[in-house]
């Protein structure tokens, strides 16, 4: 039933009966329905799985992208130690692989006791070696048995070579630039080592590329070569600290600190500071200083202290000697003080001494306290 609006009431304010309202459909709200609701659920878990799929292949890429970085970290650190006696190394390898432990790294300084040789796909890591070609050695770092799904190596700058053991080509090493045949020797000597799955990374070392360049700090049995310089050793202007036993042909310096000298000729250009010298020949010096003796054909300085000068020929300017001189021939320019002069010819400007036995002995002054000398020559004597 509708009612007409009365004078100035406005038609939407009109109410309308209940029996009009009942008349008037509602909207309704529409829902899924149950097959959509289905089709929803299936998208929403092909989703995730495809989601988590994509996580999981993620994880695996990035486990095996460390796993072969620690390979060859193992690689390296192995290739290094065997490089301290490659030569060596070369010889026990020739006829079956051989392992190089955990704890020969660890000692030897190449590896940290904090850093396990297990990887993040929890396999162990091994290191094996092998003499190959009679003058090379083959390093493997290998992380043995297979996983699921497998590493694959791929190409990363942080590596050097690296690859894994196709279970279709189970006798190669297979990966970015390397194409590597297996030696029948390393699966003989580790068959649970070399099998398809693991992941390798390689070292090659030379002997012509590895050890012959190089001055070898300790002695080779067999190879003096490799401790001997093939060219002149240029200090620029460092020292050399530590000196043993110094066996030269020529010894050029300018000031030489040396225990003892044993040599042919020496020749110093400053000044020679040591305990004994020897010389089968000259001995020439501005000025030398020696604490125990010096014995040799001929000396020639400017300043000569020493406790005992034994020469055939000595020519010196000043000469000081605590204890004994002998000497077949002795010139010197300026003083001679000593406390015994035993010489056949003496020529000197002063002399003190405590005994003088000479069978010539020219002086200008001459203090002593007993002297046989068989000709003098000599302006002023005292104690003569």
């Amino acid at each position: 039933m509708y009612r007409m609006p009365l004078s100035g009431e406005s038609a939407s304010r009109l109410r309308q009966s209940p029996r009009a309202r009942r008349n008037h459909p509602k909207r309704t709200r529409r829902g899924l329905s149950l097959i959509e609701a289905m089709l929803v659920s299936l998208l929403a878990v092909i989703a995730t799985d495809q989601i988590v799929e994509m996580l999981n292949r993620e994880l695996v890429r990035k486990a095996s992208r460390e796993e072969y970085r620690l390979l060859d970290d193992a690689a390296a650190a192995g290739a290094a130690f065997l490089e301290r006696d490659l030569l060596g190394n070369l010889a026990t390898a020739r006829d079956s692989a051989r392992q190089i432990t955990l704890s020969q790294l660890t000692t030897a300084g190449l590896w940290s006791p904090a850093k396990p040789m297990v990887s993040r796909r929890k396999r162990d890591i091994e290191l094996w070696y092998l003499s190959v070609e009679n003058d090379a050695l083959l390093v493997f770092a290998v992380a043995a048995s297979a996983v699921s799904p497998p590493s694959l190596p791929e190409a990363d700058p942080a590596t050097d070579a690296v690859g894994w053991i196709s279970p279709l080509q189970p006798e190669k090493i297979s990966g970015p630039g390397v194409d590597y045949d297996i030696p029948p020797l390393l699966p003989g000597s580790a068959p649970q080592t070399f099998v398809p799955g693991a992941a390798v990374a390689l070292r090659h070392l030379s002997l012509e590329r590895d050890a012959l360049p190089y001055l070898y700090r300790s002695a080779i049995a067999g190879r003096e070569d490799l401790n001997t310089m093939a060219t002149d050793l240029i200090m620029g202007g460092n020292d050399i600290i530590g000196v043993g036993n110094f066996a030269t042909s020529t010894l050029v310096a300018g000031t030489a600190n040396i225990d003892q000298i044993t040599a042919s000729q020496v020749e110093i250009t400053d000044q020679i500071t040591a305990e004994t010298v020897t010389s089968t020949g000259e001995i020439t010096a501005d000025s030398g200083s020696f604490t125990n003796s010096i014995t040799a054909a001929t000396v020639a300085a400017g300043t000569l202290t020493t406790s005992q000068l034994t020469a055939t020929d000595a020519d010196v300017t000043t000469l000081r000697a605590t204890d004994h001189i002998v000497a077949g021939s002795m010139s010197v320019s300026g003083a001679v003080t000593a406390e015994r002069i035993d010489t056949p010819r003496l020529e000197t400007d002063n002399l003190a001494a405590g005994t003088v036995a000479a069978g010539q002995a020219t002086a200008t002054n001459l203090t002593v306290d007993a002297a046989i000398i068989q000709s003098l020559n000599v302006n002023s004597c005292t104690g003569c």
